[in-house]
């Protein structure tokens, strides 16, 4: 069973905040997605995308002279002209060169150019990092526009694209559950008919339940079933208990219950597979997001 890749952030929740903050026309928002990017470099290995978004929408707030910090007035650009040109062009370079690298395959490598167009990197980016790297620096007007244009570019290529991955694998993980709701149902409608629990059937019964017509429910075939659906939702999100919360609310699997202080809990099992939402988010501690 695969574990996962460690990431600096402690949840996709947390990752969202910032996805929303760090493209916020709030200044204070944008300033605090910012600072928890790195806060997230201190405790491990970035995406390159979350990297350079961060590092180029600081750049750009010095560049305008912007502090986006509470209390504190906004002060004129100090820095000198040549100094943001370097650091705007080391940007650029290190997002083309990254995504480049990284889709490097083959004994034979191939261009720059062709690698960037292949992973749909504005030309801009391409030309700006080719100058850079090879002739004259870029202008400061020019390199500010490269700069739009990286950002716009991160924001769909990396942001947007993983928050709809996301969305994605949540709405999987919810018809799992609800699969898994209409085959539970189907077990105790059979049992209110026959008498039987599933665990009772005979081999005769099983196989008049194979003979029957298509639509009618097998026990055994059910609880096949059954296992297979919580196994595949154990199988993604075993290291991320806490993503099952919302789907199983919403699939009616999970009851919000009151404790003795009249705090709100969730309670609720999969009777098949001996997981409940407490239990799995206690042998999920320490695994990977």
């Amino acid at each position: 069973m695969a574990l996962g890749r460690v990431v600096p952030w402690a949840d996709w929740e947390e990752w969202e905040e910032v996805r929303t903050g760090i493209f916020s026309e709030d200044l204070t928002l944008r300033r605090a997605a910012v600072d928890r990017v790195n806060a997230w470099e201190a405790r491990g290995k970035l995406p390159l995308g979350a990297e350079i978004t961060a590092c180029l929408h600081e750049l750009r707030m010095r560049d305008q002279g912007l502090s986006g910090t509470a209390g504190m007035a906004d002060q004129p650009r100090s820095e000198p002209e040549s100094l943001l040109r370097l650091q705007y062009a080391m940007l650029v370079i290190r997002l083309v060169n990254g995504i480049s690298d990284s889709s490097q395959k083959g004994r034979v490598a191939m261009s720059v150019a062709n690698l960037a167009e292949d992973a749909g990197i504005p030309r801009i980016l391409v030309d700006v990092r080719h100058d850079a790297s090879h002739n004259e620096l870029p202008s400061l007007s020019l390199l500010r526009l490269a700069s739009s244009a990286a950002l716009s570019w991160l924001h769909s290529a990396y942001w947007q694209r993983q928050a709809d991955h996301l969305q994605s694998c949540r709405a999987h993980i919810s018809s799992l559950l609800q699969r898994y709701t209409e085959l539970q149902r189907a077990a105790i409608l059979k049992q209110a008919v026959t008498g039987k629990v599933e665990e009772e059937d005979s081999a005769a019964v099983v196989v008049a339940d194979a003979q029957a017509d298509a639509t009618a429910y097998s026990g055994a075939i059910g609880q096949k079933q059954r296992r297979e659906v919580v196994a595949e939702i154990w199988e993604r999100v075993h290291a991320a208990a806490h993503l099952l919360v919302g789907p199983l609310l919403d699939n009616g699997l999970l009851e919000a219950q009151e404790d003795a202080c009249g705090r709100t809990e969730q309670g609720g099992c999969f009777e098949e597979s001996g997981i409940d939402a407490a239990g799995a988010e206690e042998r999920c501690t320490g695994g990977a997001q």
